[in-house]
């Protein structure tokens, strides 16, 4: 027997969706593209059950599950004739950079699919990963949402869930970061409701930024040097505020 999952708006003669591991190893294994069928995990003579490994999926979606039974040869779509229910994968969106300010208090929306208040967000140190533990620099870290934090369109699927991660004391650098989402924190996710454990955050929210309000304070040539007065140009993440100047009587 053989499983192949498609999106959940078409029909099982469909072509198999992407982002399924089990279904792109299949690909790179040089089977067919039109079915990547899906074997059971541990082959068996219970024909009343049987389990099937799907892997990491990379796509937070619904998918409907068809089934091939093992009499036909399952290399072909239409031999997957049989609807075997929906496969909901939930979890964050990993390609959005969020930003806190240094020394504010840093509150992260997540967006996702089927997202729910009981999930959890934990903050990695920037170049780590999902299994390492979380970083310093947050007074909530691994997080909770906040009361009444979750927020879902009319179907229940595409959702917010709110964190507040406490005061960012140490501030990210984005010097020869080309891709942002390669810069700051890691953000990685939580949705099994009980996440005590470095293993159970499976896959990142995005990363997170903390800026500086300053940064970068230089002399500015065109200005005319006077005993009296320099010029400065001042660099700012943020518009507005005020920059205090005190003089020295020695360099």
């Amino acid at each position: 027997d053989r499983l192949k999952l498609v999106a959940s708006t078409e029909t099982c003669f469909a072509a198999p969706a992407s982002g399924i591991p089990a279904q792109e190893a299949e690909i790179r294994a040089g089977l067919s593209s039109q079915t990547n069928p899906i074997a059971p995990k541990v082959p068996t003579e219970d024909t009343g059950n049987k389990t099937f490994d799907l892997g990491r999926p990379e796509t937070q979606n619904d998918f409907r599950v068809c089934y091939c039974a093992s009499v036909l040869s399952c290399e072909n779509s239409n031999n997957f004739g049989g609807s075997a229910g929906l496969a909901m994968i939930r979890g964050a969106r990993s390609d959005v950079v969020h930003v806190c300010r240094r020394s504010k208090e840093c509150t992260v929306q997540v967006r996702g699919w089927r997202l729910r208040a009981t999930d959890r967000l934990k903050i990695v140190a920037e170049g780590g990963s999902c299994a390492d533990p979380p970083s310093f620099g947050f007074s909530s870290n691994p997080a909770n949402a906040v009361p009444d934090g979750l927020t879902c369109d009319e179907t229940g699927r595409d959702c917010t869930v709110t964190f507040t991660v406490g005061r960012a004391i140490l501030a990210t650098s984005s010097v020869g970061c080309e891709d942002p989402l390669d810069c700051g924190y890691v953000l990685c996710y939580c949705t099994t409701g009980s996440c005590e454990t470095s293993e159970v955050y499976t896959h990142t929210a995005g990363t997170l930024q903390v800026t500086e309000a300053l940064r970068s304070i230089r002399e500015d040539p065109s200005f005319k040097l006077t005993t009296f007065a320099l010029g400065v140009i001042v660099e700012s993440a943020y518009p507005g505020g005020t920059i205090f100047c005190v003089a020295k009587d020695h360099p």
